[in-house]
């Protein structure tokens, strides 16, 4: 029986795959009766996909490693506040996939996973289905607003761009069209990706107002006690450097968006 990949849940999931970090691509050497080398497919093209699909390869060059990545080409997130706020360009941040298949052997296929059949261990995509002996799933994230569906046109209007791609390009030019007014940043409680992003970019847009001397104050409200990672440093940024320019207001957290 076909299911949908949104209503497999967790337990299911891991049940009938090897779920694999970074830190564990040995589980993936045995092989099966089924194929002279075992075929493993990567559902997901981020860093975590990338990267797995990489080791397996140059560890165990035998085995058939295909990547699934809806994505034509590969984003950084990491460094992407520094495009926000007018540091760096896009470009460097972007990456060809044919790296993967030219250098390592790792065959890429742009495609989008409509869902998987753990019984018959196969991949569905919008092409087709891919078989597989062993999985591993990286699709990346998405934004939990269950409990605060307020932000949901907040999500179309002001983007977090903490996917890839499109969202960083439309957010870049809503900052580069900002000429002054109020900016409110917000992180949640954790756990969420990338616990040091939220609070490295109220630091760099509170450092674009002031160095491009606009007529604006950012609200930085934080439904955690303090920054939950490198806190010194960032209390220091928001206190001293950007006590003019920012209002950082903790252990509050958004209740509505008008």
């Amino acid at each position: 029986m076909f299911r949908q990949l949104s209503s497999v849940n967790r337990r299911e999931l891991l049940s009938g795959v090897v779920a694999l970090g970074l830190t564990a691509p040995m589980m993936v050497y045995a092989k099966t009766p089924r194929r002279q080398k075992a075929q493993v497919v990567i559902v997901g093209g981020g860093y975590g996909g990338v990267t797995t699909a990489k080791y397996l390869k140059k560890e165990n060059p035998r085995l058939d490693v295909i990547l699934i990545e809806e994505r034509p080409f590969f984003m950084s997130c990491p460094m992407s506040n520094h495009f926000l706020a007018g540091l760096m360009e896009l470009t460097p941040l972007c990456f060809s996939y044919n790296v993967l298949e030219v250098k390592h052997g790792v065959k890429v296929l742009n495609d989008k996973v409509l869902g998987i059949e753990l019984d018959r261990k196969a991949v569905r995509t919008s092409s087709g289905y891919i078989a597989y002996d062993y999985l591993v799933l990286s699709p990346g994230i998405d934004y939990d607003i269950e409990d605060a569906p307020f932000y949901r046109e907040s999500l179309v209007y002001n983007p977090p761009a903490f996917k890839p791609g499109s969202e960083h390009i439309y957010l870049k030019r809503l900052i580069e069209d900002f000429e002054g007014g109020d900016i409110v940043i917000t992180v949640p409680p954790p756990p969420f990706r990338c616990p040091p992003a939220p609070y490295e970019r109220a630091a760099l847009i509170a450092s674009m107002i002031k160095r491009n001397k606009l007529k604006a104050h950012m609200y930085f409200i934080d439904a955690n006690e303090r920054p939950i990672i490198n806190s010194e440093g960032f209390l220091s940024a928001y206190y001293d450097l950007y006590k003019d320019i920012a209002t950082y207001i903790t252990s509050a957290q958004v209740r509505e968006v008008d």
